[in-house]
């Protein structure tokens, strides 16, 4: 079984190859050598280039993932090894940015890549459809 985490979309989005330098956008391609260069995962790319090797569920959102996997119950574990107040905060805002929808969230994704023989469905994934499994998705892109 294979977990895949990142950002990106279920359809194909266009350019977005991009460049981050001092945690900020830059030109990809001004320094070569000196950022961290990136674009965002196209899952039903992923989804169809695996098809006849394995069977894929999702991406659903990190939020949604982490909350089935017990990230509440986690996050109240770890406040209750502590008393220090600036310790706890620090472990709800953490919380706060993997799950919350305006943040990590949403934006991330997680898709599950798992033998063809499996017969169940993993929490928190539903089986996908015959014709998502067998052609990617493309947004129409107008600029």
């Amino acid at each position: 079984m294979g977990l895949i985490i990142d950002y990106g979309q279920d359809w194909t989005q266009g350019d977005t190859f991009r460049g981050i330098k001092s945690h900020k956008f830059a030109n990809p391609l001004s320094s070569p050598g000196s950022m961290d260069l990136t674009a965002d995962v196209d899952f039903s790319y992923l989804r169809y280039a695996a098809r006849d090797q394995a069977k894929c569920f999702g991406p659903v959102e990190q939020g949604t993932f982490l909350h089935a996997m017990g990230i509440q119950a986690r996050l109240q574990q770890l406040l209750n090894t502590t008393k220090d107040a600036t310790v706890q905060k620090n472990l709800v805002e953490c919380y706060k940015r993997l799950t919350d929808p305006h943040s990590m969230g949403r934006i991330y994704k997680v898709l599950a890549v798992l033998p063809n023989d499996t017969k169940t469905v993993p929490i928190p994934f539903a089986p996908p459809s015959d014709k998502e499994m067998n052609k990617p998705k493309v947004e129409k892109i107008i600029k």
